[in-house]
Order: structure tokens, then sequence, then C-alpha cells
């Protein structure tokens, strides 16, 4: 699971209650954890990284990653059928979560769209060129050497006459 447990929060499992018998005789109740679908932090770990993606200026790499994304849907999708039981609905049901699903199938394909249009357009490449010269405009901008004063130059031939004399 991709969560961090708090001290005072809540925290939601599954399981079956039973009574059991300790080591001095007594008996006590304990819950025994049933199996459980990871599939609702898949789901949500993919929305959040797909609007994270989106949120930030375009980069070639996003085009990759949102490709990606739209083939872990198909898993996803298959994995929602095959939880039955075991489908966490703490947050949303199984129609939510299905119309989650197909939002994003219709919703990342366009994205992937938008973003081939906005990398193949002039202005990105345009600014993607300025980019790469970036260090050549940084090497243009060198300070110049500092100009020695005639006091420098003076004080330059001394030290170079002391030299002489060692």
């Amino acid at each position: 699971y991709d969560t961090t447990f708090e001290l005072n929060q809540p925290i939601h499992f599954t399981g079956e209650v039973e009574e059991y018998t300790r080591a001095d005789g007594t008996t006590d109740f304990g819950i025994y954890g049933t199996k459980q679908s990871t599939f609702s932090f898949k789901l949500e770990r993919i929305i959040k990284s797909v609007q994270d993606t989106l949120d930030k200026p375009v980069e070639g790499i996003d085009l990759a990653y949102l490709k990606g994304a739209l083939s872990r849907l198909d898993g996803l999708d298959k994995e929602l059928e095959e939880c039955a039981d075991r489908l966490p609905t703490f947050k949303k049901t199984y129609e939510e979560y299905k119309t989650t699903l197909v939002a994003l199938g219709w919703g990342i394909p366009h994205a992937i769209k938008r973003t081939e249009e906005l990398i193949a357009s002039r202005e990105k490449r345009r600014i993607q060129r300025a980019r790469q010269n970036a260090v050549e405009e940084a090497k243009r901008l060198k300070p110049s050497p500092k100009k020695r004063t005639k006091k420098d130059k003076e004080k330059l031939i001394k030290e170079l006459g002391r030299l002489g004399e060692i």
C-alpha cells in the first residue's frame, strides 16, 4: 500500500472477528484480516501522476509517461473486474471506480494528443532551441578580465623586481 499511517488517524481494513484463548486462560477477540485489493491506491496514484504531469510545462518525457499510464488502465480495468469482494469501498463504490476508469480512458488519450501537438508546435521548438543554446549564451556572459590600473602595474613591477633579487 502506498499509505502513511500516523498516530491517532483512522485506518481501514476488513476481517473476521474471532474469539481466542490466551495462554493464561482468559478469552479475547481478535480480527483476522481478509485479503484486500490495492486497486484504489493504484488508481489514485495514476490519477495524481497524470494531474501532476498535465499541470507542469510540457516536456518530451510526458508523452512516454502518459502512454504508459494509458496501458496501465487496461490492467486496472481487468483487476477491477477480478476484485469481487476484495474491492475496498471505503472511498468509492464499484460503479464510481468504473466511471473513473472510463473517464481516464477518454481523458488520457486526449492529453496525449494535446501533448503531441504542443511538442510539435513551432513555439515549443523555439523554446527548446533556446534552452539548448543557454550554455553558449552563458559563455558569452563571462565577466571580462579586470583591467589593471597604473598603480597595479607599478606594484607588479616591484614584485617582479624583488623576484630578480632572490
